[in-house]
């Protein structure tokens, strides 16, 4: 099957962020990063902060998606409601795996690149950034929704997108990190969307 003009813009949109975001990072973490640990903790300490990273945790998705469930329960396809907490899982799932690869450290003291090599994350996983698990789970969760219940798309996008702002805020990755995770969260969205047969399924 030929994929759709519209397919192929969306993907092509999605590796040119990469692109972007890597020719981004260094003048990002320039400009954004805290400037110790003191300045680092207090922007940590907001409650819009702690909001927003909650959205990268998947207890969090698994809440909303028991919400809806609870909301469509006795109608037919209730259950997709619980597509959105394991959206999230996998989405966090696969940039977990992406930093074991990759093994790219997070953001140091001076901004630069340090790669510790090609899967050597397996045998060292600790401080590795790319990809931000928050944004994978995020974006796991928000593009489940949008794919779900479009209608909710104009909450549960900024919800993810602002996760993605905080975890770069604090210093704790790279704005590549954020973007990649996520993609692999709409990568892990669009293939549960699939695998569960890809209907659209808007709560009136």
């Amino acid at each position: 099957m030929t994929p759709r003009p519209r397919t192929l813009l969306v993907w092509a949109a999605l590796l040119g962020g990469v692109v972007l975001t890597t020719l981004l990072d260094h003048a990002v973490w320039s400009a954004w990063h805290p400037a110790d640990d003191a300045a680092k903790a207090a922007f940590e300490r907001r409650d819009l902060v702690q909001m927003l990273r909650s959205i990268g945790y998947i207890p969090t998705w698994v809440a909303i998606a028991a919400a809806g469930f609870a909301i469509r329960f006795g109608k037919r396809g209730a259950w997709h409601a619980w597509l959105v907490a394991l959206s999230a899982a996998l989405g966090g799932g696969l940039a977990e795996l992406m930093k074991l690869i990759l093994a790219r450290e997070r953001p140091g003291d001076t901004g630069e690149y340090v790669w510790r090599g090609v899967f050597s994350g397996f045998s060292n996983p600790g401080n590795l950034g790319l990809a931000s698990s928050h944004a994978g789970v995020a974006f796991g969760g928000a593009c489940m929704i949008l794919l779900l219940w479009p209608r909710a798309t104009w909450v549960a996008l900024p919800l993810a997108i602002g996760c993605a702002i905080a975890r770069v805020g604090t210093g704790a990755h790279y704005l590549s990190d954020v973007w990649v995770g996520g993609v692999l969260g709409y990568v892990a969205a669009l293939l549960l969307f699939r695998l569960s047969g890809g209907r659209k399924r808007e709560t009136r």
